[in-house]
């Protein structure tokens, strides 16, 4: 259905109030809708952003444990309710944190998983910080260079291999036992060196468990997320931090199209135009069912629903202006997704095992200047 873009945010913030603090509530509306517009259809957040709601509100111990806390270092177990409702106490402690020392890092263990970590990172850009999210959600899928079997999480993919480690494109060879056998970045020893780096900081580091002694399928409370802050001002002047990195990205926008095309894009250009167009129509399509749920979630809040006889505006790809944004983002993710139909139940919530983030990481450094040229529409 068809739903206005402010009631759901006023919703999103309704039913957050109820388990976190009215701050903590607003931050989290705010950034997972802004993550939607980005990302939805090929990933949906909001949908994500229910179900943690219907985590939390089942839970009557709604505590996290800190495990760790140091001058530069926290650690988290969130005894299994979902990170995104604190994701502003993990972004004010990373800055508080990165501030006084020039770096800081909050891991947790333990939770109801992470699906997109864009919004973990791209919030701390927006605060002269570079932020780097990672997380490690499954297994059975990446194999080791050299190997034949899937042990790590996926990352973005070249080919599939068979049991005899070969390339192949017959899914259901690639599908052995119930192991999706896909080779890591490039299909080499770099690739893999990747998978481990996020496997070792995502497991071990932060008391959680490595791909190798998690339970088949998707678990999320065995999983482990990591994120890191690093003050630029702790490093070098932020203004020629920004310029300097504005200049390369506008240089880059600059060069001419390959075979005829319109010229290369920096990541996040087209998610900001994206979310641009959503903004000015005012409305997004939501499944049924995640706007009622959230309708219900949110409890006396106004519905979110446009009457039936409303003209249904769709929204399109072509780019509009981003001039109301006067910073442009540089994303470099190696964030990968797995496909499938099968749903299992963690703790209260049941999720469809759709596109979980697996074995990912996400960087995110957001450069000040003028607004871009507008990026082509994708074809």
């Amino acid at each position: 259905m068809n739903v206005r873009i402010d009631v759901i945010e006023k919703q999103l913030r309704a039913a957050a109030a109820k388990v976190v603090s009215e701050a903590e509530a607003a931050y989290f509306a705010d950034l997972l809708l802004e993550t939607h517009l980005q990302k939805a259809p090929r990933m949906n957040p909001l949908e994500e952003a229910v179900a943690d709601l219907e985590v939390w509100a089942a839970r009557e111990d709604r505590e996290l444990t800190v495990d760790v806390d140091k001058e530069s270092v926290l650690l988290l177990d969130l005894n299994q309710p979902a990170p995104s409702l604190k994701i502003k106490y993990v972004h004010d402690e990373l800055e508080r944190r990165a501030r006084k020392n020039g770096i800081a890092a909050v891991g947790f263990r333990n939770s109801s998983g992470v699906t997109t970590l864009n919004p973990w990172s791209e919030r701390l850009a927006r605060r002269d910080l570079i932020g780097v999210a990672m997380f490690d959600g499954g297994t059975g899928c990446t194999v080791p260079f050299g190997g034949t079997r899937g042990v790590f999480g996926t990352l973005p993919l070249g080919a599939a291999v068979d049991r005899h480690g070969l390339p192949t494109t017959d899914a259901a060879a690639a599908h052995d036992d119930g192991v999706a056998n896909l080779l890591p970045i490039g299909g080499g020893f770099k690739g893999y060196g990747l998978a481990m780096l996020i496997e070792i900081l995502t497991g071990s580091l932060i008391r959680s468990l490595l791909s190798t002694s998690q339970t088949p399928g998707w678990n999320p409370p065995e999983y482990g997320g990591l994120v890191i802050a690093i003050d630029i001002a702790g490093f070098t002047d932020p203004d020629r931090f920004k310029r300097e990195v504005s200049d390369m990205c506008a240089e880059i926008r600059s060069q001419p199209g390959a075979q005829g095309g319109s010229g290369p894009a920096i990541p996040g250009d087209q998610a900001y135009v994206k979310a641009a167009a959503a903004r000015k129509s005012g409305e997004i399509v939501l499944k049924d069912k995640v706007a009622e749920d959230l309708e219900r979630l949110a409890g006396s809040q106004p519905s979110a629903r446009l009457p039936a006889a409303a003209p249904r505006t769709s929204i399109s790809t072509t780019p509009v202006s981003p001039s109301t944004r006067t910073q442009s983002c540089v994303s470099m993710s190696t964030q990968g997704s797995w496909s499938g139909s099968k749903s299992t139940t963690v703790g209260t919530r049941k999720t469809a095992a759709a596109t979980p983030t697996l074995e990912s990481m996400w960087v995110t450094i957001m450069p000040s200047g003028p607004a871009p040229a507008t990026p082509a529409a994708p074809k």
